[in-house]
């Protein structure tokens, strides 16, 4: 595989692997803990916009994202019925020529153990390295592997979580008591 160094000439040079262009079918996992409220994949961002289903979805599941904010979410994503053998058994058996996970969403989660953020799987919620556990689990079915980032988003988000509600019991309280104790959506005092 050849490596790139981190200009535009270099990323020009890029040819599609042939493995790629003849797979036809591929499989991603887009999961991490935005999963456990099952209100889309936004919900980081949205449940703390006042009047949008996801907060109004959290604010009756969970109580105000004051007081139970995204890092509370997180820590509620366990994963204890993650089997990812399993899962890229049935993989393969539907077709699957490779296999992409996650490795971070716009929420900055990260999916992996990580040195430079501790707002990750292994330090929050499963305590398991879910990339890890996916790539181990496509090599052995022998698809290869790739990881996705959605962090391009993640600076349109961190505004909401400093926001006021404008109406209501919380109306000029702040939706997030900040986010010191991660550096991300979440509660703290």
């Amino acid at each position: 595989m050849k490596e790139f160094s981190a200009d535009f000439d270099s990323l020009r040079t890029y040819q599609c692997p042939d493995w790629f262009r003849d797979a036809k079918f591929g499989i991603w996992s887009h999961w991490g803990p935005q999963s456990v409220p099952m209100q889309n994949d936004w919900y980081a961002r949205n449940m703390y916009i006042q009047g949008t289903r996801q907060y109004n979805f959290h604010v009756r599941h969970y109580g105000h994202p004051s007081k139970f904010g995204y890092l509370d979410v997180c820590r509620l994503w366990k994963a204890e019925r993650f089997d990812p053998e399993e899962l890229m058994d049935l993989y393969v058996r539907a077709g699957a020529r490779y296999f992409m996970a996650q490795a971070t969403h716009h929420d900055h989660f990260f999916n992996y153990q990580s040195k430079v953020n501790r707002f990750n799987s292994v330090n929050i919620g499963p305590g398991k390295d879910i990339c890890r556990l996916w790539k181990d689990a496509a090599d052995n079915a022998h698809l290869p592997f790739g990881l996705s980032e959605h962090l391009a988003a993640s600076f349109t988000w961190w505004a909401v979580n400093k926001g006021c509600d404008s109406y209501g019991p919380y109306k000029g309280k702040g939706i997030c008591r900040g986010t010191a104790e991660q550096g991300r959506p979440g509660r703290n005092a």
